[in-house]
């Protein structure tokens, strides 16, 4: 063996075990990362579905207000169609057992035709089930839609026929 090669065995070895020693803790703190985004996408999902049902919600009152400025008020028919369409938002649907008898929808206060340049008003009470974080065993364990409310929906306008 050449004088100008030296074998540095040991120190070779003991690097490469120092090397790995970090590696190995790096990936132990992107391990906890990911669980820490996984967990904030599961709450995010969570709190995103109780924002679309209010959403929807809103659409439909927003849907038959409009319909109300160029009649001055609802017939029964789109009263019951109002109820249909709470219906077909899951969170209420759950609420209410598939029945419309808990989903209350009244116009201008006593349920009147109004006649042109009139204030109208829609209000539609709605039951639905929320997310309820409550303590428990583990954390997906105390997550849970079970938390029951009445969404209100008011809306006001002008009837313009």
């Amino acid at each position: 063996m050449p004088a100008s090669v030296k074998f540095r065995g040991t120190r070779s070895m003991r690097k490469l075990f120092i090397k790995k020693c970090k590696g190995q803790g790096d990936l132990i703190a992107s391990f906890f990362v990911i669980l820490a985004l996984t967990l904030f996408v599961f709450f995010f999902i969570n709190t995103i579905g109780d924002v679309n049902t209010r959403l929807r919600l809103d659409q439909i009152g927003r849907t038959y207000i409009l319909r109300m400025e160029t009649s001055g008020g609802l017939t029964a028919t789109e009263m019951e169609a109002i109820k249909q369409e709470c219906l077909t938002i899951q969170a209420v649907k759950d609420a209410t057992n598939g029945k419309t008898d808990n989903i209350k929808v009244t116009f201008n206060g006593d349920n009147v035709s109004r006649g042109y340049g009139s204030p109208i008003t829609l209000e539609i009470v709605c039951p639905a089930y929320i997310t309820s974080y409550t303590e428990g065993e583990n954390i997906v364990g105390s997550i849970r839609r079970n938390k029951l409310i009445n969404y209100t929906i008011r809306k006001q306008s002008t009837a313009k026929y």
